[in-house]
């Protein structure tokens, strides 16, 4: 869909999930649309906010709307915002969620939807990255959009459209024209990743290959920056921190912020965690300075009112990833576990595993599949293959598609689909060679699916149930 067929949807649809992969723009357009629905008398009143909010209330969606809305400048009764929204005349928008804490997206889920249908009339437009069981996308009222990746000439319009030196630009955009968009088209065609490229690219550094590599030369180049266009490389800074301290004190508050779940907190919040990062790394230093230097000095964070925010969450995530790397104090397993449950959401065992894949396999995986061999130790799958399938994620199905008859899974058990999401991200390769893989082909071919001794869940268009 174009924009503008996007909006015309909405005056039909009234209800739209909008989602996309990090660095993509999804909060970009969102603000984008406000603007739009701003300056156009023939739109309802936008009202644009941040689900991330919720975390620190204890309230209902609804109720958080009126709490922003109502203040002393533009007093609305409850009955008047009510009859507002009942007809129509305001236009809700909700950004990001996936930044609202894990033990609260249900109850969120349910009120959102619950809300909306409470006001056939009034428009609602939520943005989020993908869920990892694609729960956002099949909400029954609403329809699924997601945000397209960058094609070549999108890419090279961005970069035209920076403040950076024409020169550097034009040579950024002959090499993109050359090979480079063909080579790293699947970071390129993220807007974000593309102005990181850029600015790495501006150094003189060798064009990554992997994720973390992104952020780490992006942390670099903004950490050089300011001094390496004046011509010497001595950084000056309020902190007058060493490099070494200056990424400890930044991996570590990144940490604490992750784990709290602090993507956005006030600034005297985040004045703790500063704190609480300069006794964990025992660097003495200026909490005041150490804000100063975040925000001004390498652009990692940025004021939102009286909030302190990253300037993208995955900067965040990739200090997160080195800070779990490196420590010696943590209990990997038990942590990594837990972040098992955003898989889709975020990228730290992703990155986590690009770094030192070694690192994983002995501190989680080994230990993960000790576990999950003890669970399936007593089933035979030469007997009973739906059996241990099934135990793999829960539930099978084989439907007809254009291609025909197809093969694949819902559900998850105990996380195993996430499981299954990081180790196939890790092991791509071995897992296309897997045992695995060959049942499945094995099973697709013959059709009958006689190797197969249970009955499945089967979809609507298969048109009589497959059974041995």
């Amino acid at each position: 869909l174009t924009h503008e067929q996007l909006t015309k949807r909405l005056e039909r649809t009234k209800r739209v999930v909008i989602t996309g992969t990090a660095g993509l723009g999804k909060s970009i357009y969102l603000k984008y649309l406000v603007m739009f629905y701003t300056f156009n008398s023939n739109r309802p009143m936008p009202i644009f906010f941040e689900l991330r909010e919720l975390n620190e209330k204890n309230i209902s969606i609804e109720d958080a709307l009126f709490e922003m809305v109502n203040t002393p400048k533009c007093f609305l009764s409850r009955q008047q915002f009510s009859y507002a929204l009942e007809q129509g005349i305001i236009a809700i928008f909700l950004d990001a969620f996936d930044e609202i804490d894990n033990d609260r997206r249900a109850r969120y889920e349910k009120e959102t939807i619950s809300f909306s249908m409470r006001f056939p009339d009034m428009q609602i437009i939520l943005t989020s990255r993908p869920s990892p069981e694609e729960e956002i996308e099949g909400w029954g009222p609403f329809e699924h959009a997601t945000l397209q990746p960058f094609d070549l000439e999108r890419v090279v319009d961005l970069i035209s459209k920076t403040k950076e030196d024409d020169s550097e630009k034009e040579r950024f955009i002959k090499v993109l024209r050359q090979q480079l968009f063909a080579t790293h088209q699947s970071f390129l065609s993220t807007p974000l990743l593309a102005l990181i490229m850029f600015l790495t690219f501006q150094t003189g550094a060798q064009i990554p290959d992997k994720l973390y590599e992104f952020y780490h030369r992006a942390f670099e180049a903004l950490y050089y920056r300011h001094d390496t266009q004046k011509g010497h490389y001595t950084r000056k800074s309020y902190t007058d921190l060493s490099r070494d301290n200056f990424v400890r004190l930044i991996t570590a508050i990144c940490a604490i912020t992750y784990f709290d779940g602090q993507i956005s907190p006030h600034e005297n919040e985040f004045k703790k965690r500063i704190e609480a990062a300069k006794d964990l790394e025992k660097i003495e230093v200026d909490t005041n300075n150490v804000l100063k230097d975040f925000i001004e000095s390498v652009c990692l964070l940025q004021r939102d009112g009286l909030n302190i925010t990253f300037t993208h969450r995955s900067f965040q995530e990739y200090f997160t990833a080195t800070f779990i790397l490196n420590s010696d104090v943590l209990d990997t397993f038990a942590i990594i576990n837990q972040l098992i449950s955003r898989q889709g959401f975020d990228n730290v065992v992703k990155m986590i595993g690009e770094m030192n894949r070694e690192f994983i396999e002995k501190k989680w995986i080994l230990r993960w599949l000790d576990l999950y061999l003890e669970k399936v130790k007593d089933i035979d799958c030469n007997k009973d293959l739906a059996k241990y399938l099934r135990f793999l994620r829960y539930d099978i199905n084989i439907y007809y598609t254009n291609d025909g008859l197809s093969f694949g899974f819902t559900g998850k058990n105990e996380n195993s689909g996430a499981v299954g999401t990081i180790l196939h991200h890790l092991y791509h390769d071995e897992f296309r060679n897997s045992e695995f893989f060959y049942i499945i082909d094995e099973v697709k071919a013959k059709k009958n699916f006689q190797d197969i001794d249970k009955y499945y869940m089967l979809r609507d268009k298969v048109p009589y149930p497959i059974k041995k």
